[in-house]
């Protein structure tokens, strides 16, 4: 089967990096005309990109593609809405690219909806089928398991996030004309369960901190006087090198962020560069901690100034969750169990 254009296409531009092509088109097997559309990845908003996208998708039409929406597959349209979100073709509300932390988010909540909507065809999912699978994510069957990657019932935190996803995507579907209206709509998705965190009291702040002054410094426990005492992120911590601490002035310059996903730096979350100061007892902590830092690194032959703060000698940094993992040991271990940074 293939589509006979029936017109020169349009193509408007959907933000800084995607182009949104249109043609009428008829099937030359049944006679059906409908509207075909597609979004395309660009450099840049130019008539060049701009032809360049609706060329393409004429090609691809008149190739004999099928592209019929009747037959397309919850699961199909999650993994193309996925890639297209790591090309930076659909985008945040704001216009920005998505973070790869979210689209990793949004993989593993993909591969729960598909246990249960994945072979569903897109335009077929009704909103007594959504209803259902929210209900099915908190509950077990007979035996006991759950249709969740992990086979046990997800808290309400979890499903929650699991369902803002699902309609994030039909929502896109209804956007992209495959589908009518959100069968999400309407529908109350799973109520967060997750307690709200507290911050420690002073009196633990100040037995937290007695702890960390009568240790040795080490990278963990570094980490955690920079989270505790300077309001560090995890990933922020991760990612400070000692060319940010300036021992004279007191302070420490935050500017970037270790990302979980890469391990690379990025922009902290506010995109903002801050200078915090530090109380007397935390330079000299990170004083002393530098000190025994740099005997390794010098004889590791690695410039003392570059190397990250929270990291063994020998190793280029710490992952942000082996921090929490560390922290969740430590406060186990010393009457503070189930702090977190």
């Amino acid at each position: 089967m293939a589509w006979i254009v029936k017109n020169n296409g349009t193509a408007s531009w959907r933000g800084k990096n995607s182009c949104r092509v249109s043609f009428q088109v008829e099937n030359d097997a049944t006679g059906e005309v409908k509207r075909e559309m597609k979004t395309f990845h660009v450099s840049g908003q130019t008539q060049k990109e701009k032809k360049r996208c609706i060329a393409e998708f004429r090609a691809e039409l008149e190739s004999g593609l099928n592209r019929d929406a009747r037959f397309l597959t919850f699961a199909e349209y999650a993994a193309e809405w996925l890639q297209e979100r790591e090309n930076g073709i659909r985008l945040t509300s704001t216009g920005k690219r998505v973070a790869p932390r979210t689209i990793a988010r949004d993989r593993d909540r993909i591969r729960n909806i598909n246990i249960t909507l994945g072979n569903m065809r897109v335009v077929a999912i009704t909103k007594a089928d959504v209803k259902k699978f929210q209900a099915s994510l908190m509950a077990s069957d007979e035996s006991g398991k759950a249709p969740t990657i992990s086979g046990k019932p997800m808290s309400g935190a979890t499903a929650h996030g699991v369902c803002v996803t699902l309609k994030q995507i039909l929502q896109d579907a209804v956007d992209d004309d495959i589908i009518a209206k959100n069968p999400c709509n309407g529908l109350a998705s799973p109520q967060v369960d997750t307690k709200e965190k507290k911050p420690l009291s002073k009196e633990r702040v100040a037995e937290f901190r007695a702890l960390l002054d009568s240790s040795t410094p080490r990278p963990s426990l570094v980490g955690f006087r920079l989270c505790l005492l300077a309001g560090l992120r995890r990933g922020e911590a991760c990612d400070l090198r000692w060319d940010d601490f300036d021992a004279e002035k007191g302070t420490i310059t935050v500017s970037k962020s270790l990302c979980t996903e890469t391990l690379k730096s990025k922009p902290t979350k506010t995109e903002n560069v801050r200078t915090i100061p530090l109380d007397p007892a935390t330079v000299a902590y990170l004083v002393k901690f530098r000190a025994i830092q740099a005997k390794k690194l010098l004889g590791l032959g690695k410039p003392v100034g570059e190397h990250r703060i929270v990291a063994k000698a020998q190793c280029e940094f710490m992952h942000p969750e082996n921090l929490t993992r560390s922290l969740a040991r430590f406060g186990k271990a010393n009457g503070f169990e189930g702090i977190t940074p």
